[in-house]
């Protein structure tokens, strides 16, 4: 721009208010560039070389194969579980007062039972129940009436002073059960040890046993249920295992009451069972019992 012959360079003023001259500069020549395909591009962009992210061992882990199978979250697999302990200590306290009932002679007796249990793949599985009963707080009165049972298949006199003075209780079956009071049942086992021992009277009591110290003798002792198994089931080999387990004096009961049984119907007995026990025990058991068919049919002179 010319004023008076002078020539004075354009400027702008910015919003500062600060001038800056402009000048003429030539324009910037466009350079027309040559599209290429995005294709062609991309094929000559070199590729980045793709790392494999390793994921640790502690992390990778398996799925567990019966949420897997069973579809169940795990908050659905707790709270079924806790359903079934639930129901199955319902059941463990129903039994354990079936148990309490049949056991105990008197109703203040307390017994103290816990079920160990155990509960894998989301099924109920009783591995083991265990029955301990603490009979520390429990005291049996002098008078109160104690069950006691015969286990030996004739007459069982048991008295509560030597040579069969004082009180006398007589059993004349096998499995045949009195009522017994404490303190004079107290006398016959004092009086009565050997037959205490052998088994010939059992007494059905756990807290007098457990009070008494007869844990260890009544472990070595079959029951009337084992007994009464041996005479009546068909597995001869159980039988067998049974009549070895026992004592004797329990073995000799168990070969009387298997010749009592061949004596009245030998049709009404397994003769595996009695031909095993024949042979462990050394006596021919049918053939006792046909003699002692003998001499009962025989006439008296």
């Amino acid at each position: 721009m010319t004023i008076n012959g002078t020539t004075e360079l354009e400027t702008i003023t910015d919003i500062k208010g600060i001038k800056t001259p402009v000048t003429s500069e030539p324009a910037v020549p466009v350079i027309a560039i040559k599209e290429e395909p995005v294709e062609k591009v991309a094929k000559e962009i070199p590729e980045k070389p793709r790392v494999k992210k390793q994921i640790p061992k502690s992390v990778a882990k398996p799925l567990d194969n019966s949420i897997v199978k069973s579809g169940k979250t795990m908050e659905e697999l707790k709270e079924e579980n806790s359903k079934l302990r639930k129901e199955l200590e319902e059941e463990n306290n129903k039994l354990r007062r079936q148990l309490l009932e049949s056991y105990m002679s008197a109703p203040t007796k307390e017994v103290v039972s816990q079920a160990v249990i155990k509960h894998e793949d989301n099924e109920k599985v009783v591995e083991q129940i265990e029955t301990e009963e603490d009979y520390s707080t429990v005291k049996i009165q002098q008078d109160d009436y104690i069950s006691v049972m015969s286990l030996l298949p004739y007459t069982l006199n048991l008295s509560t002073r030597e040579q069969g003075q004082g009180s006398i209780k007589k059993f004349t079956k096998f499995g045949e059960t009195k009522k017994i009071v404490y303190k004079d049942l107290v006398d016959i086992m004092e009086v009565h040890q050997n037959f205490l021992e052998a088994g010939y009277f059992y007494i059905l009591n756990p807290v007098l046993i457990r009070h008494h110290g007869l844990d260890e003798i009544y472990a070595k002792i079959l029951t009337k249920d084992k007994i009464e198994q041996i005479l009546y089931a068909t597995n001869s080999d159980e039988c067998l295992n049974l009549y070895n387990s026992a004592n004797q004096n329990q073995q000799e009961i168990i070969v009387q009451l298997l010749t009592d049984k061949v004596h009245e119907n030998i049709d009404s007995i397994n003769l595996n069972i009695v031909e095993k026990i024949s042979k462990a025990s050394g006596v021919d058991i049918v053939k006792r019992a046909q003699e002692a068919k003998e001499l009962s049919t025989k006439p008296e002179n």
